[in-house]
């Protein structure tokens, strides 16, 4: 059998040179030295004995076979999703993109089958051992085992992931044993995450941090942003916001705008050249930077006098959503062309509460859409099709226009705030919709049996694929070290299967008499 050839796609008529920077699903197994490689008759559409069907998208939905380099039997690939499979590129040929339409986009739809790497009603392939989801069981790394769940294809067991935990967590988990220093990823054997590329599509240069005032255990500072507020130094509640640099357009012209240059060299780090070469032979999931239309400003400027904006000086609101999204545009784009080709993309948006978003839904659709479009263009050029939104809050009405945008998975999905549910989700977006996140923290504040509840409650959408489950935010202090310890042992049982690729957790020791006799108070001893 021999290799599909080219970096991109096969022969096609827009780009008949191999050029084409559209994905195949080669690329959704990570860089060329991963040891998955698709292979099938050369110069056929056939993979493994496996037809490939062209869809109306422009995509296919093949049951795929891989071969491991190096020996080794084919292992199955499932049938998955029409366009997130391989972007808006077909294998055999290029379909033109329909018009845009202002209407909400129709969600993917999964052939029916099931995650043996099998067509619906076909037989499982000879002589192969299979895992809890068709593949070789611990055979994965991580990168390729993200990939899998993201495009519902195959994979050993879920990704093992934290959203992280407040600083005073960690603290006072040391009068419970946790070691002082530790790394939480190391101690708690959390798969490879949120690893992203340190390159700075936020203000550049960023304002100094200077501390104005102490005032006992609480001090006046002004950030990195501009903002002058009132924070504790030790117990880090949100902070309470006094002032702004950013007031208007004056404000805007001044000290803003000059920052939000895109693509000059301090945005990107000093040995960028060898961090290249090193993501190149990466067996982890690489995120890059997406930036934030409305987070971002909201906190230079502040809620209330944003809200205002938006109805005295519409076109400056529009003018700085585009000033920050073509700053992100040009600090990408040269990466993206230089061939460094990322898992997936982050954007930063924080804009609801409880009760619903800050913004309206038909101001978001008309100034943010277009322009989270932009952005997403692009990266989907350059092969990044998983595009990840962290918003807080109630983000019902806004997640249908963040998949129209093509931003495709929503995080952290709150659940004690609001409700959140990321089962409902999918019910109601189908799997054109990932999720990550979703696992209520204040479950793992109560009794261990609800931590194990919930763990298995959410097992069904974890096998169906497209999900990676994690706390709905970070790990707050009233959660207890043996709760969160009782909760990662579950998880690893349920979604990791208990596979000996889990990578090992560590064990408390001896608390600490300091943090003890410290933190005693909030313990409620």
């Amino acid at each position: 059998m021999g290799r599909l050839r080219g970096a991109g796609c096969l022969p096609c008529p827009r780009h008949p040179r191999g050029g084409c920077r559209r994905r195949d699903p080669r690329q959704l197994l990570g860089p060329e030295h991963s040891p998955l490689h698709l292979v099938g008759p050369p110069g056929h559409d056939r993979v493994g004995g496996a037809t490939l069907r062209q869809t109306a998208s422009g995509g296919i939905m093949p049951g795929l076979l891989v071969q491991r380099r190096g020996g080794g039997g084919p292992v199955p690939r499932a049938p998955s999703l029409e366009a997130p499979l391989v972007g808006r590129c077909g294998l055999a040929a290029h379909r033109r993109r329909p018009p845009r339409s202002r209407g909400r986009r129709q969600p993917g739809a999964l052939r029916p089958g099931g995650y043996d790497g099998r067509p619906a009603g076909g037989p499982a392939p000879a002589g192969l051992v299979r895992g809890h989801f068709g593949v070789e069981a611990g055979s994965m790394n991580a990168q390729e085992r993200f990939h899998a769940v993201m495009h519902y294809m195959p994979r050993d067991r879920s990704p093992i992931m934290d959203f992280g935990f407040w600083d005073e967590t960690l603290t006072i988990w040391q009068a419970q044993g946790y070691p002082k220093g530790a790394d939480p990823d190391i101690f708690f054997g959390m798969d490879p995450q949120w690893i992203v590329a340190p390159i700075n599509v936020h203000l550049c240069p960023a304002f100094p941090h200077v501390v104005m005032e102490e005032r006992g255990d609480q001090e006046v500072v002004r950030d990195h942003e501009g903002v002058t507020k009132l924070q504790g130094k030790f117990l880090g509640s949100i902070p309470r916001h006094l002032d702004h640099t950013l007031k208007d357009r004056e404000s805007w012209e001044r000290e803003f705008r000059p920052r939000l240059e895109g693509g000059v060299p301090a945005r990107y780090p000093a040995d960028w050249p060898a961090l290249v070469e090193k993501y190149r032979c990466r067996d982890y999931p690489l995120g890059v930077n997406a930036g934030s239309l409305y987070g971002w400003l909201r906190n230079w400027m502040g809620l209330e006098a944003l809200s205002v904006l938006v109805y005295d000086d519409f076109r400056l609101f529009r003018e700085m959503v585009r000033t920050v999204a073509q700053c992100v545009i040009d600090t990408l784009r040269p990466v993206l062309e230089a061939g460094v080709r990322f898992d997936y993309a982050l954007l930063w948006e924080d804009m609801c509460y409880r009760v619903g978003p800050l913004l309206s839904p038909r101001l978001f659709e008309e100034v943010l859409v277009p322009n989270y479009r932009r952005i997403t263009d692009l990266l989907g050029d350059h092969g990044v099709d998983i595009v990840v939104v962290d918003c807080d809050g109630d983000i019902t009405r806004l997640a249908p226009l963040w998949l129209e945008a093509g931003v495709n998975t929503m995080f952290p999905i709150e659940v004690g705030a609001w409700g959140g549910d990321p089962c409902a989700f999918r019910e109601r977006h189908g799997p054109s919709m990932r999720l990550i996140g979703g696992v209520g923290k204040q479950v793992l504040a109560g009794p261990q049996e609800a931590i194990a509840r919930e763990v298995e409650r959410l097992a069904p959408l974890v096998e169906e694929g497209g999900y990676i489950p994690t706390p709905d935010h970070r790990v707050p202090p009233d959660v207890p070290l043996a709760n969160y310890l009782c909760y990662l042992r579950e998880a690893r049982r349920v979604w990791g299967k208990d596979l000996p690729n889990l990578r090992p957790m560590g064990q408390p020791g001896r608390p600490s008499p300091h943090a003890t006799a410290r933190y005693a108070w909030h313990l409620g001893e």
